[in-house]
């Protein structure tokens, strides 16, 4: 996974954007030169970050980047909560800070990841003239070091022409949140705005984005020996790779759904005609 090393400036200036009123009514281009000179430091919050392992429910990669973002959030200022996402491992991170406006932000993104435990060991952090690279490096580990740069860029000017500003760092979307949905639905309703740093494809500024869910397929079948009565049993493997042949294509282009068949499970024995299978497939959503 890597990520554009020439849009990280110009996305941390855009954060400094984000708010209605700029401090000391600097010119866009000087924002921009900040936050270029700014990029050094992101780089190696990234690589910081990068560098441990966070896929979902990894327990102590998890715990070890919570601990890290709770300490940079209270070094900005922040009044900061931890608190576990059950039934997700891991913690959902709020950081709050308080300023002199009346518009209420919430800057928000995940710091799980979908790579597998050592997965940063084989493919540490590193960079070319372009791009940044490792498991995460965009998704949306990311997001997560643009954030507290953005902030630090926004203290720099001495800026507080916000009301609340609430950071909310979740460890378990690549699992479908399920220990921070709640939290982020509360959270959500009670600010003006709703910034996601997650990165979308492209250089752009996304403002909708696909829901997830899962599709569950079993079967059911009768077991005997594969040996001596093949005959006699009813193979529940055969039947589901018959089935996921033919729902190969629920997912329909026109209407923004996709679902693609990504796990199975079939079989206790070689020698034992399987009596069960199943099969979970990520389905997405407009």
């Amino acid at each position: 996974m890597h990520a554009r090393r020439t849009s990280i400036a110009a996305a941390l200036a855009l954060g400094l954007f984000t708010f209605p009123v700029l401090a000391a009514d600097l010119q866009p281009s000087e924002l921009l030169k900040q936050a270029e000179a700014e990029q050094p430091a992101y780089l190696e919050t990234l690589k910081t970050l990068v560098a441990v392992d966070t896929g979902t429910g990894q327990q102590q990669g998890l715990a070890r980047v919570s601990e890290m973002l709770v300490e940079r959030l209270e070094a900005l200022g922040a009044e900061v909560t931890a608190t576990p996402a059950t039934p997700s491992a891991g913690d959902n991170i709020v950081g709050t800070l308080k300023g002199s406006g009346t518009a209420n932000f919430l800057l928000m993104v995940h710091y799980d990841t979908v790579f597998a435990e050592g997965t940063a060991a084989k493919r540490p952090f590193r960079t070319d003239e372009k791009r940044a690279y490792g498991p995460g490096v965009a998704d949306a580990k990311g997001g997560v070091a643009m954030i507290l740069h953005a902030i630090k860029l926004l203290q720099a000017q001495q800026f507080d022409g916000f009301g609340t500003l609430t950071v909310l760092f979740n460890p378990d979307e690549e699992m479908g949140s399920a220990g921070s949905k709640k939290i982020i639905a509360e959270l959500a309703r009670k600010h003006d705005y709703v910034f996601s740093y997650e990165p979308p494809d492209k250089d752009a500024v996304t403002v909708a984005t696909n829901g997830i869910n899962a599709v569950m397929l079993e079967v059911k079948g009768k077991s005997s020996h594969a040996g001596s009565a093949p005959e006699e049993g009813r193979n529940a493997v055969m039947e589901l790779a018959h089935q996921l042949v033919q729902l190969k294509d629920l997912g329909d282009p026109d209407k923004g759904t996709t679902v693609n068949w990504t796990m199975i499970k079939g079989g206790e024995k070689r020698n034992i005609i399987p009596a069960s299978a199943a099969a979970e497939a990520d389905m997405r959503y407009s």
